[in-house]
C-alpha cells in the first residue's frame, strides 16, 4: 500500500497526538518528547534548506548512533534531500571516494572525524559545506565553509516544508564493498519500513507492559534506523 505514510509524517502525527509523550530516551538519562524530536526534525530540515540543498540532493553524514544522527535524517527527509550516511570507520581513500561518489554538497559530520576529511580535503570534488556537531574549537582548518551545529541551527525554523512520501528514497545506504568499492543502494521508506512489520507482525505497543526498543546498531546501516520505526 503505497499510500502508507513514510516516517516523518507518522512521527508528526504521534507528536500531534501525545506530544508531551517520550519518544527517545538516551542512556546518560535525557528524554526527548515527540514534539521536541518532530520540531527540531523540521529546524534541521530548515537548516538544509538555508544552505541550499535542494529536493534530491544528498545530505552526507558521517556520526556516532546519537539523537543528532536521527535528526540530521528525518530532517534531510522533509527536505526531501536523501541521507548518504557514510561508515563511521572509513577515512582516507574510501572516505574520498565516498564523499565523491554520492556528489553532497552538504555533510554533517561529528567533530572527533573531522580531521579525517582535512587529510583528504584536496581530494574532494563536491563538497562545500562541514556541519559539525560537538566542540568547533580546535579543529583542523578546512577549505569548506564550517558551521558548528548550533550556528547552524541558529536562525532555522520549524516550518513545515513539503510532504516526504512512502516511496521516496530516504537514504542511499552504501555496501561494505566486499567485491570493490563500496556501492550506493537508494532504499525507499517503504523498504525501511516494511522490515520491522515483518519482524513483529501484528505487534502493537500496548501489546507490552514496557513498549520500548533499544538500539545500539549504527546509523549508517539500516539497523541503526529500524529503532526509530519501531518506536514509530
Amino acid at each position: 500500500d503505497m499510500t502508507h505514510p513514510a516516517l516523518p509524517v507518522v512521527l508528526e502525527r504521534l507528536a500531534e497526538a501525545a506530544p508531551d509523550a517520550v519518544l527517545i530516551h538516551e542512556t546518560d538519562g535525557t528524554d526527548h518528547t515527540r514534539r521536541q524530536f518532530h520540531e527540531l526534525a523540521l529546524r534541521w530540515s530548515d537548516g538544509f534548506a538555508r544552505l541550499d540543498d535542494r529536493r534530491d540532493d544528498l545530505v552526507a553524514s558521517m556520526l556516532p548512533t546519537s539523537l543528532t544522527a536521527y535528526l540530521c535524517w528525518i530532517g534531510a527527509s522533509w527536505a526531501r534531500a536523501p541521507e548518504a550516511p557514510i561508515n563511521t570507520q572509513y577515512q582516507g581513500s574510501m572516505l574520498a571516494y565516498t564523499l565523491n561518489n554520492c556528489g553532497a554538497r552538504s555533510l554533517v559530520i561529528d567533530a572527533q572525524f573531522v580531521q579525517r576529511v582535512a587529510a583528504i580535503s584536496a581530494d574532494l570534488r563536491h563538497l562545500e559545506t562541514v556541519v559539525v556537531s560537538g566542540p568547533v574549537d580546535g579543529l583542523p582548518k578546512l577549505r569548506f565553509k564550517v558551521l558548528g551545529e548550533a550556528e547552524f541551527l541558529a536562525d532555522a525554523q520549524p516550518t513545515p516544508p513539503s510532504i516526504p512520501e512512502y516511496h521516496d528514497t530516504h537514504a542511499v545506504i552504501y555496501t561494505s564493498g566486499t567485491t570493490g568499492p563500496s556501492k550506493g543502494v537508494l532504499q525507499p521508506w517503504a523498504c525501511l519500513q516494511l522490515f520491522p512489520e515483518a519482524i513483529f507482525p501484528n505487534h502493537q505497543p500496548e501489546d507490552y507492559d514496557d513498549p520500548a526498543v533499544y538500539t545500539c546498531w549504527p546509523t549508517f546501516h539500516s539497523s541503526g534506523k529500524y529503532g526509530l520505526c519501531i518506536a514509530a
